[in-house]
């Protein structure tokens, strides 16, 4: 085709829904585009909800079924983007349903490797700071700040992914950000009086 495959985002929005025009038409050419579009994020949608092999069966999953129901897509401004996260969030709540264990997903993640071998360890002390704290918060406080600030998505985007109103977002964000500071002002207490 001739563009060079990346993020969402490297084509205007029009463009996106002309592809997803196609693809509702049965253009498997366009289908294809748009996987080579959002397979990435996708992909590292899952990678950080769950082990490297399942994120890969549900990226797969996810596609399968996009494919399947797109005819029943309906472009309503939000990015396609969008309804493809939700399509992988559900699928990867229903696989955690179906083992039935309580885990944290966060705690079967395998460590993921530093692409900054020189990286400051400090850093990576804060974050895993972060990622115990959001363990401890409710799955959609967690949920929220993922999708808002770790993975950086629009308003309309986490709506769609929460299936939710964006106005519930705004609200949601807001009592996710309040649980966290006092999680962290809780945290910060008990370290205080441990180090003392």
């Amino acid at each position: 085709m001739g563009q060079r495959v990346g993020a969402a985002g490297e084509i205007p929005a029009h463009e996106e829904k002309e592809l997803v025009e196609r693809a509702t038409g049965g253009d498997r050419d366009a289908f294809q585009r748009l996987y080579e579009l959002h397979i990435g994020a996708i992909f590292a949608f899952l990678r950080a909800r769950a082990p490297r092999e399942l994120a890969e069966d549900l990226a797969a999953e996810t596609f399968c079924r996009a494919f399947q129901h797109i005819g029943r897509y309906e472009w309503r401004g939000a990015p396609y983007r969008a309804w493809l996260l939700r399509i992988a969030r559900n699928l990867l709540i229903a696989h955690w349903r179906s083992k039935s264990s309580g885990v944290h997903l966060l705690a079967d993640l395998e460590p993921v490797a530093d692409a900054h071998v020189d990286a400051d360890p400090t850093e990576r002390m804060a974050a895993a700071e972060v990622v115990a704290m959001l363990a401890e918060l409710p799955d959609r406080h967690r949920e929220v700040i993922e999708l808002r600030f770790l993975e950086e998505r629009s308003v309309a985007e986490t709506a769609v992914v929460l299936e939710i109103s964006e106005e519930a977002v705004r609200a949601l964000t807001m009592r996710a950000m309040r649980a966290l500071r006092k999680l962290c002002a809780t945290l910060g207490a008990a370290a205080l009086t441990v180090d003392t």
